[in-house]
């Protein structure tokens, strides 16, 4: 009797073709899309007087400060400046729009792909046997028998692997566009929850990405998944990446005042620093500048100080947990400045544990360049 051997790929066969990795950002905007709508649910005003009802809220008292403010029209362009200045400044807004910009352009180059592919070119790492093969062996032979005969057949009727996962992703990025359009035009609650999905998908799409084709380059034996794909997989990496991690280093934050009654007439620039400046500290290089040159620094050179390091705030927050006269149950001091300062406390801790693992990336790196 004759021995079937069967190749690597066509053990792997029994993997369903919706188990590809370029179907999670898919997967993951569905995900998005029922939190979405749940959360417009919840916002609704039936909804929301319910749940007032069950907590004995009034409804008008718990959501004043949400009612919007009715502006009058006054013309096209002054509209649009008012429009810009709520997102933060035409900085903010111009990262946003290209933010949108770029999700259009992959969005079109995933257009292309699929174009490609049904022209007969290949643009992702995907073989013959990921399309529904059956582990069984007899239907392995059989499929392998009357593979020229079918091919032709099930090509008209259904897609190919390749052609569903660069659809699942046209259907992302057509998903990605949308939250990008929406992040630019709707209200400022709604608009924070948009850019938070925004962000978030596309880092997953991005880290799908770096899995298959760019961690492979740092390897001496595995190789891109899709390098088959030529200019369109590195230029939607390309892409991608300025997206989902330059855009969001680099776009100033929205100032958010801790007392909307009470806001900064001009906040400090830590608070509307991009998170690239508040990690190389580039938010004090004016002031670094000033004292430089200037043989004396006055007071009125100093920035504003920022609403949570007020003395009134930090009052408010703190000095019932802290003052010894004010509580009823002693205790150390240590515990009330873990209670007031539990947030800060804690990011310390992530990010000296952060870089406790990170001193030993040089090491094991040249342990495995030795090896």
């Amino acid at each position: 009797m004759s021995q079937l051997v069967l190749s690597e790929p066509a053990l792997a066969a029994a993997k369903p073709k919706w188990a590809h990795t370029l179907f999670i950002p898919t997967a993951c905007a569905a995900v998005s899309i029922i939190l979405l709508l749940i959360s417009t649910i919840l916002a609704a005003t039936p909804v929301r007087r319910y749940f007032a009802k069950l907590r004995g809220r009034n409804l008008d008292e718990h959501s004043s400060t949400r009612q919007p403010i009715l502006r009058q029209r006054a013309g096209f362009f002054p509209d649009l400046w008012a429009h810009v200045k709520e997102h933060g400044g035409p900085t903010v807004f111009a990262w946003k729009s290209l933010r949108l910009l770029a999700c259009l352009v992959l969005t079109g180059l995933t257009v292309v792909a699929v174009v490609s592919i049904s022209e007969g070119h290949n643009t992702i790492g995907t073989n013959e046997y990921e399309i529904d093969i059956h582990s069984d062996l007899d239907a392995l032979i059989k499929k392998r028998g009357n593979k020229h005969k079918k091919h032709k057949k099930k090509r008209a009727g259904w897609f190919s692997t390749a052609e569903w996962t660069e659809i699942s992703l046209c259907l992302f990025y057509t998903y990605t566009t949308l939250l990008a359009i929406l992040a630019l035009t709707l209200a400022p609650r709604f608009r924070a929850v948009s850019n938070t999905h925004l962000v978030v998908l596309l880092l997953i799409a991005l880290g799908v990405y770096v899995w298959r084709d760019l961690i492979p380059l740092v390897t001496y034996e595995l190789h891109p998944a899709d390098a088959v794909g030529g200019w369109l997989t590195w230029s939607r990496i390309g892409v991608l990446t300025f997206t989902s991690v330059i855009i969001p280093l680099c776009i100033p934050r929205v100032y958010v005042p801790l007392d909307p009654k009470n806001p900064s007439a001009s906040p400090n620039p830590e608070q509307t620093a991009s998170l690239i400046s508040l990690m190389l500290y580039n938010f004090l290089d004016p002031i670094v500048w000033v004292a430089y040159r200037a043989p004396k620094l006055e007071y009125e050179q100093l920035p504003p100080l920022a609403d949570y390091d007020r003395a009134s705030y930090l009052r408010k927050r703190g000095l019932n947990k802290l003052d010894p006269l004010l509580r009823t149950k002693q205790r150390h001091l240590f515990w009330g400045l873990m209670e007031v300062f539990w947030k800060e406390y804690c990011i310390m801790a992530i990010m000296i544990t952060i870089k406790a693992l990170m001193d030993f990336t040089g090491p094991v790196g040249i342990k495995y360049l030795l090896e």
